[in-house]
């Protein structure tokens, strides 16, 4: 199940076989994709191919969370973010709106990315470091 909102009625669960509505929606979800418990996806969200979403996971409209992206539990997703392809996600982060992220990114447990915010990030294929700006 996931959970879509409905203006003056809140927060509705639907299974993952109603197309009809993900398509009126504007919600495109790839293959392969494992959706957690507890998800709640707004208007306008393209999910590419092999993503994970753990449980308790918001994410707002205007959304876009590229191919082989892991994003774990507890986790928000502001309105307006771009998440590269093969990113890993945390427990716990908070992506403010507005915020992009790049390809074969890391961010670990409870890190917050909001305007004007300095963040740590490693690339999963070389495991350099680098200091990210917004």
């Amino acid at each position: 199940m996931i959970h879509l909102w409905e203006e003056y009625q809140g927060w509705l669960e639907y299974d993952l076989n109603e197309t009809e509505e993900f398509i009126k929606r504007g919600i495109m979800i790839g293959a392969h994709v494992e959706i957690g418990d507890d998800v709640q996806i707004g208007n306008n969200v393209w999910i590419g191919n092999d993503v994970k979403i753990g449980n308790n996971v918001w994410i707002d409209d205007d959304v876009q969370i590229g191919s082989g992206t892991v994003i774990e539990y507890d986790t928000h997703i502001g309105t307006w973010v771009s998440i590269g392809n093969n990113v890993w996600i945390g427990n716990n982060v908070m992506l403010d709106d507005d915020v992009k992220i790049g390809d074969n990114l890391f961010l670990d447990d409870g890190t917050a990315i909001n305007y004007n915010s300095h963040i740590v990030v490693r690339s999963k294929q070389n495991e350099n470091i680098k200091k990210v700006s917004s």
